[in-house]
Formats: C-alpha cells, structure tokens, sequence
C-alpha cells in the first residue's frame, strides 16, 4: 500500500490593500508628515528579473489539476448545517485514528463535516482514481457543512481490502507530516479498480457561531463568527443565479468587530442553494486569501447533485480565454475587458513561476509576483483597484472547463465580471502532455468619479461598533448640504492632485473652526482599497463620552504615480451640550 499526497485548494484570489493614518488634533493641525502611501509592489525591474531567469517546472503543479466532470451525484447524508462538532459515529477507521490522535496529543480533531467530505471525495477518488476539479471539491466540502477552507488530501491505495488496523497506521504516517491545529477525516472504500483509503485535513480559518437564511421576500443570508488570526479587513460574496454575485455587508445595529464578523448576503429567492467565501487580509496586509467557502440552501434542503456552471455565451465566442470571459460579460450586458499586451506578455512569462513557488509552498515568492502583477506597470492608470487570480484546470472540447470551474466561485465572478473593471491581464500555460492548463487574470479598475456614501455611512456604523465595544454611546452623524459645499471642493482637489491628503484636512478644519467657532479634530486615512476595509480606530473617536462626526472619502493621485489611494477624512467635534445643528458649518471654501 504506497500513499500519494495531492493538494485540493481553492482558487487563489488575492487584493491589494494598505493603509496609514495620521490624526490631526484642533484646528491648526500638528503633524507635519504626508498621508500619501508610498506603493507597496515591487519595481518593475525586480519583476523583469524574476521573468527573465529559466522557467521552472510545472509537474508538481499540473500533477495536482483534478478532472472534470459535468454532474456527480454524493452519496449523503449530510450534516444540517456547517460546523465544527466532533464526530461520534461508528466508524472503524475513525475510531481508530481518533484513538491515535488521542495518544499523539496532535492538534487534531475528527469531524462530522470532515468526515462526510472524506466519504463524498472518497467515493469520486475510488471510480475515476483522481480528484474532482476545484469546483466540484468546493461544492462536496461545502455541501458537507466543512469549516476549513480549502482542505487537502492524501489517500492510499491497494489492490486487495485494506485491514482496519494497517490502514490506520499508514494514515499515522501521513498524519505526522502535518502540523498545527487540524480538523480531519478518514474513509476506505474499493471498486473493481482496488480500494482507496481516503484521508482529509484542514485548518479553520474560522469560528462559525451562526449561518442562517431569512426567506421572507428577498432571501438574505447571515454569517456570524469570528476568525482566529487578526485581521485587518475581509469581504465576502454570495452567488446569485447562474452567473451573479451580491457583495456582503456588515449586518445592521450588529455589534460584532473585527476579528467577529456579521455579513449578511443578498440571495435569490429562485435558486435552490447559494455558493457563499469570504476572503480576508491581516492588518495592514497588501494580499488576503480565502478563508471560508459554504453551501447554503435556499428553498429547502441544498440538492445532492452538483452540475457544473454553465458558462453562457462562451460556447459561441471565440477561441480563446478572453474571449470567452467577455461573451459571458457580453450576455450581462457589462462592457468588454481591454486587454493590456504587454502586461498580459509579463504575466505570460511569470506563469510557471507563480506555479512552481506554490507548489513548493514558497510564499515569498508567490507574494513577489502576485503583487508585481497587480502594480500593473504596463496599465494606463491611474488604477483604483485591481485583482489576481489563479487557476488550474482541463480544457474542454467547448468551453473551457477551468471557466467554469472559476464561476463557481461567487469571489472570482465578483472579480470577471465585475462592471467597473476596465483592463484585464491574462496568462495561460498548456501542459504539453494533457489538457490541463494554469493561468492568471488580472483585473484592473481605472479611477472614475464615483459616489462614497454607502461606504461613508459603512464606516461610521464600524465606529459605533467599535465605541459600542468600549461602553460609548452611538456618534452624532453630521452632514448634509451645508457640509458638502464645504467638504466636496477639497475633495476635488485631491482628485486633480492640487491638494495634499493632509493638507486637505488642514483646510477643512480650519474651515469647520472659523464657521462654528469651536475647536475641531480630524483623522485621514489613506487605503489602496475601499470597499470592505475596516479602519481599527482609536483616540478621540472612540474616547468621547459624545462627538459628532463627518465622515468623507476621496481620491488621491500622486505625482508620477500609476495608482491612486482613496482619502478618508473623520472631522468631529466632542458635543458636550452642543446641539447636532452647532456641527454644521455656515459657509463654504471656494474653490481655488
């Protein structure tokens, strides 16, 4: 009986995010420094080296391409909803790996979810001796309720039935190559072909507490818990039919603050189940990755067949794999992505090495060229926002099955068909000797005139969370028509570059001061990426027993820089006995 260890992940998608922050206290300031990030990619040069250097193998990483299939029925039964709850079935096998974890002291737990997903890859494994394609993965551990995202696999094989006992002790063997906290599970089963012992692992990114879905009118999905690393900013996306993607929100009047979260996802009242991930970043963090993927019914209970996405309007289009991801954006009437060659030429070249690094687990070396590719060097700027992700797949006689192995993902259809998204990068490699095929897509957003203030309105609920975490009573929100007039000419300003970030404020506070006449205090931030960030405040902001705040963002771009920032100003003022109204500036600052 020999072992084969083959990695089942996810599909990477990675978001450039960074800030910094710097408070400004009354109304003649006090800090001289610049709010303005200096960029966090590496130079194009180090880029260029890296590509230019021999290309590395790619086995190990077409070797780990599982197959694709257009149905596949599991077997159930399932678990009523995902979890962590440890398994107290029967199982032979698992008893007896439980027994041995147990005398290790290991970090290990077996689990119900575990251990319907080792059953349900298990049974795919023993027919077609290989693992299913991404997707397929995502929807057996999602529909078997597993916490960890993304997890991987060993398994053993024999021709002959494998004793309870010497299948466990093979399994100790392969088990003691993994380290840190683990959820696992283990199956055996055989056909024709000889049997297969299967066994599963993964670490929770999470703690799940709740996952729930409101059907009255439009179905709303929640998602409570909180993540076990610290964490600086997180999104989550649910599937809406065949091809949509809602973007999720903190749930209203919640208290939860990061590293507790609280989405709830915009649903389809037309559709049986919805693929749900969520992707976080550490504080400050430049790249996040995936760190929970669900399967949640809608009407009734989630079926237990899988059919792959059906990719519309790529059948027709023309060879090639933009092509094909504009006539699925052609058929939501979203305006085709422009390809930029020469960035799309890069990428080409840095393939294999993006491969080989993860296959090797280099990950040094796989931030280097993810954040290269995002910088976006050959893009006309100035960019606001861009995304990466990978994929490995089979090509198809049609369409393209790796498309719609990344369709699934309700994360990666965010990022392809994205409506604001502009350029597009895109690098595939063909592995000579069978269908398989590694790629990158990058997706670049240009900067446009766009209106803040849901994101605006976003940000100060995370405040009143954040007080409400430290026994302070909600803000008093300021705004209006009065404090846009005097607010929006600085915020131009930034735009066109006339105007620092921290000067900006200077002004606006000034301003405030001169009109009410009383003193004011500001904070500004600057993030690379807006939507989901997750300012941790402090200061004033969370002290005040009471204060009226402002909050406002724009867009900054350097000089001789390629991307822009966004700015986020917070004026307030401590309200004592003032009344809301004594926060509203009188007048306006003309614009220069």
């Amino acid at each position: 009986m020999g072992d084969c260890v083959k990695a089942a992940g996810a599909m990477l998608k990675r978001i450039a995010v960074a800030n910094v922050a710097l408070g400004l206290v009354g109304c003649g300031g006090g800090a001289a420094s610049q709010v303005i990030l200096e960029h966090p990619f590496p130079d194009k040069a180090k880029l260029q080296e890296m590509a230019s250097a021999p290309p590395p193998s790619t086995d190990k990483a077409v070797d780990s391409v599982g197959l694709a299939v257009d149905t596949w029925k599991l077997a159930g039964p399932f678990p009523t909803t995902a979890s962590s709850t440890p398994y107290a079935g029967d199982d032979a096998l698992a008893r007896a790996v439980a027994k041995q974890v147990q005398a290790s002291k290991r970090p290990f737990v077996l689990t119900e979810s575990m251990q319907c997903y080792a059953r349900e890859i298990g049974r795919f494994f023993t027919l077609h001796r290989k693992l299913p394609q991404l997707d397929l993965q995502a929807f057996m551990a999602g529909r078997c309720g597993v916490v960890p995202n993304a997890p991987l696999a060993f398994y053993l094989t024999s021709s002959g039935p494998a004793p309870v006992d010497a299948a466990a002790k093979e399994l100790e063997k392969g088990l003691a190559k993994i380290s840190g906290p683990q959820e696992l599970g283990v199956w055996t089963g055989g056909s024709d072909k000889g049997q297969v012992v299967m066994a599963v692992y993964g670490a929770p990114k999470v703690k799940l507490t709740a996952v729930k879905v409101a059907k009255e009118g439009t179905p709303t999905l929640r998602v409570q818990g909180r993540l076990v690393d610290a964490t600086g900013w997180l999104q989550g996306h649910a599937s809406i039919g065949a091809l949509g993607a809602s973007t999720c929100t903190p749930t209203p009047r919640s208290a939860a603050v990061l590293p507790d979260f609280d989405l709830q996802c915009t649903l389809s009242k037309d559709d049986a189940y919805a693929t749900f991930d969520m992707i976080a970043g550490a504080p400050n963090a430049l790249l996040g990755q995936g760190v929970l993927s669900l399967v949640v019914p809608v009407n009734g209970e989630a079926p237990a067949n899988y059919t792959s996405v059906a990719v519309t309007g790529a059948q027709n289009a023309k060879e090639g794999l933009l092509n094909q991801i504009n006539a699925v954006r052609a058929s939501l009437k979203r305006a085709n992505l422009e390809e930029v060659p020469q960035q799309s030429r890069t990428a080409n070249v840095l393939v294999p090495h993006f491969f080989s690094a993860m296959a090797d687990e280099n990950q040094q070396k796989l931030d280097l060229i993810s954040l290269g590719l995002i910088a976006g060097w050959d893009v006309p700027g100035p960019i606001r926002d861009a995304h990466l992700v990978s994929f490995r797949g089979t090509r198809g006689d049609s369409a393209p099955t790796f498309l719609s192995e990344l369709l699934f993902f309700p994360s990666n259809r965010s990022v392809l068909l994205d409506p604001d998204a502009r350029r597009v990068a895109v690098a595939t490699m063909k592995d000579g000797k069978g269908k398989a095929v590694l790629g990158l897509i990058t997706t670049y957003s240009i900067f446009e005139p766009r209106n803040y203030g849901s994101i605006e309105s976003d940000l100060m609920d995370e405040l009143d969370r954040q007080r409400q975490a430290r026994g302070k009573k909600p803000i008093e929100r300021v705004g209006g028509e009065e404090t846009d007039r005097v607010l929006d000419p600085i915020m131009a300003k930034l735009t066109r570059g006339e105007m620092t970030p921290s000067g900006g404020l200077q002004e606006v506070l000034q301003t405030y001061s001169s009109r009410v006449r009383r003193e004011f205090q500001g904070m500004v931030y600057a993030t690379m990426v807006i939507d989901g960030w997750r300012p941790k405040f402090e200061g004033p902001l969370l002290d005040l027993e009471g204060v009226a705040v402002t909050a406002k963002i724009g867009f900054f771009v350097g000089q001789g820089a390629n991307w822009g920032q966004y700015v986020t100003y917070f004026v307030f003022m401590s309200t004592g006995d003032q009344l809301r109204a004594r926060a509203e500036p009188r007048g306006e600052v003309a614009e220069r």
